[in-house]
């Protein structure tokens, strides 16, 4: 009975041991959804809205330009037109 007693005792001990040792002393792991954490980082949004901002700013530059080119262009080519359309009646 003795022994039996003993050997639940010891049992016991072990099994609050392992379970102490698990709770309070391993190593314990975490997740990080870092897309989310990312996303719903508030400077991470103002940045997008101020790149968004300057994106649109420089395509609307970019257009007058295109707008301006194809106007040189055109006024180049009609030169050009106009030019040969002249040396032909002079010969």
């Amino acid at each position: 009975m003795k022994r039996i007693i003993i050997i639940s005792a010891t049992f016991l001990i072990i099994t609050i041991l392992v379970i102490a040792y698990h709770f309070f002393i391993a190593q314990k792991t975490a997740f990080v959804n870092l897309n989310k954490v990312y996303d719903e980082f508030t400077y991470k949004k103002e940045m997008e809205e101020k790149f968004e901002n300057i994106k649109k700013a420089r395509q609307s530059i970019l257009d007058s330009l295109k707008i301006k080119i194809e106007v040189l262009s055109r006024k180049i080519e009609d030169n050009a037109k106009k030019d040969n359309n002249d040396n032909i009646t002079k010969m």
